[in-house]
């Protein structure tokens, strides 16, 4: 799991990453095409991609019940990399 801040500056990231103590690397995009190359147009937004590098599936936006899709698209994800 990687984060991505779109941010201008990286500043703000840093209290955020503290104060929900996320333990996985957050990586600043700042001007770079990355939010475009995943097609990012909502926050949060999750993208699955699979061992080959390809996107699996693209999630915008919250819901809990997303997280049971997210689980089925993991388990694929590790289903196919065996």
């Amino acid at each position: 799991m990687l984060g991505l801040n779109i941010d201008d500056e990286p500043s703000g990231v840093y209290g955020f990453v503290k104060q929900f103590k996320m333990t996985y690397p957050v990586l600043f995009a700042g001007n770079s095409s990355v939010a475009g190359d995943y097609e990012v147009d909502g926050i949060p937004h999750f993208v699955f991609v699979g061992p080959d590098g390809h996107i699996i599936q693209i999630y915008s936006g919250f819901s809990y019940e997303m997280s049971r899709s997210w689980e089925e698209d993991l388990q694929t994800a590790l289903k196919n990399n065996h």
